[in-house]
């Protein structure tokens, strides 16, 4: 009987030690183990100040992404992890291990999205986007391009002449960004890439041009609303430096079309006479400062123009940009052209 119950015993012993094994091997590979299956759609988790990990671990269990919250807080617990959840939305991809949600969740690497710069927009356009995404409130970008605490932290920005803003200093590109990102996160990117790709990168061409940075964003951002193409702007950069030679006014439309905020290809008559020192209808020269935010292409054409006999030109409904020497064969082009 005595071996019987010792044998019974044992057995029971050997039961529960495997029970347990599995259990805690169960736990260890979620722990540890599982892999993030990243070809389907991740999910979106916001997790709200003031959350701790067992509203957190409910949360993950309501949408199936985890196999036993108590390991989750029984992990976390332990490790101390549980105390370093941070608020914010993220991107959680079903059959993440426990330990790499604690790294998402505890290292703030919140979700990301895109946020894209067109060349050629304006500070303007720049925050209506940002306004009809809900990430900046009406007015706020003017507020912040105004902070001169928030200007000295780009070299860049000294070389902009007093009293205007830094319209032509934002580059254009799709920028990634975290979820809660803040329009001066964003204008902050822009920036430091202007300064990276143009301000540094172009730094050798830029020394060599007779023009200083300011002149030439100016240049490149009336390139950038007129035309298409590196070479048609490297013609039209060569015909804007040689009517600034002579005298001649640049009379561009882009740069009426910015004082007024429309964006036709053609303007009209009323519109030439409207009143400011950007419209080169009125008044020679160079437009006051950049009339958009210029790609690197229209900045690399300004530094590298194609020489040529043209003074006029005028863009097609199609795109295809016409030239002219003389003022007479421009308005035959316009009567064949747009009509």
């Amino acid at each position: 009987m005595k071996s019987k119950t010792i044998v019974g015993c044992c057995l029971g012993i050997v039961i529960v030690t495997v029970l347990v094994a599995i259990f805690l091997g169960r736990g260890a590979a979620a722990i540890f183990f599982t892999k993030a299956n990243t070809g389907v759609d991740p999910i979106q988790v916001t997790v709200e100040s003031g959350e701790n990990v067992t509203t957190v671990s409910l949360k993950l269990d309501d949408l199936e992404l985890l196999e036993a919250a108590s390991w989750f807080k029984w992990y976390g617990r332990l490790t101390g992890k549980a105390k370093n959840i941070k608020a914010g939305e993220f991107t959680v991809y079903p059959g993440m291990s426990i330990a790499s949600l604690y790294e998402l969740f505890g290292e703030g690497k919140s979700a990301e999205k895109e946020i894209t710069i067109i060349e050629g927009w304006t500070l303007a356009e720049i925050d209506a986007m940002l306004v009809a995404r809900e990430i900046a409130e009406v007015g706020e970008i003017d507020a912040i391009v105004a902070d001169p605490e928030f200007r000295e932290e780009f070299v860049s920005l000294s070389e902009i002449p007093a009293g205007l803003d830094i319209e032509g200093f934002v580059f254009p590109e799709t920028y990634r960004v975290f979820a809660d990102a803040s329009p001066r996160d964003i204008l902050r990117k822009g920036l430091l890439t202007f300064e990276a790709r143009v301000y540094r990168g172009l730094e050798t061409e830029i020394a060599a041009n007779d023009r200083s940075l300011f002149e030439i964003v100016t240049i490149a951002a009336i390139l950038e609303r007129e035309v298409r193409g590196l070479e048609d702007k490297k013609k039209v950069a060569d015909l804007i430096e040689r009517r600034l030679e002579i005298g001649m006014p640049l009379q561009m439309d882009s740069t009426v079309n910015y004082v007024t905020g429309k964006n036709d290809p053609g303007i009209l008559l009323r519109d030439r006479d409207v009143e400011s020192p950007y419209n080169t209808y009125k008044y020679p020269g160079l437009p006051v400062g950049p009339i958009s935010n210029p790609g690197i292409e229209s900045i690399q054409a300004v530094l590298d123009p194609t020489p040529n006999p043209y003074l006029f030109f005028l863009t097609t409904p199609e795109g295809e940009v016409i030239y002219a020497r003389t003022n007479d064969e421009h308005v035959g082009n316009k009567n064949r052209y747009l009509r």
